[in-house]
């Protein structure tokens, strides 16, 4: 499962359960250390419509940028998430779109 503050633009992936009010996430949470925070929690391989899949992209480990190749991305996608056909369990949230050819991901590609 993914799991993200409704307040933050990183997702994380849900490792483990440790009990009914513990989880291990990955990769390590990076937000601010705050309590009673609302989040969503949703199951990478169902309740994802793709509505966008032309071109390809090139992820980069440890960078936030991707690059795209017969891509027409725009500033509608924003807040939209994308992942990497090799790993769909792995959810990166689109927080920026600076040409039809480049996004902005949070967090890092890993």
């Amino acid at each position: 499962m993914w799991l993200a503050n409704t307040n933050d633009t990183r997702t994380y992936v849900v490792a483990g359960v440790a009990s009914a009010t513990s989880l291990t996430i990955t990769p390590v949470y990076a937000g601010a250390n705050v309590a009673g925070q609302s989040y969503f929690l949703q199951n990478p391989t169902a309740g994802l419509t793709t509505y966008y899949s032309a071109g390809t992209t090139t992820f980069t480990p440890g960078s936030t940028a991707v690059t795209g190749s017969g891509t027409s991305w725009n500033s509608g996608m924003i807040g939209s998430w994308i992942y990497g056909s090799n790993n769909p369990a792995v959810l990166y949230k689109i927080i920026a779109v600076g040409s039809p050819t480049t996004l902005t991901i949070s967090p890092a590609y890993k």
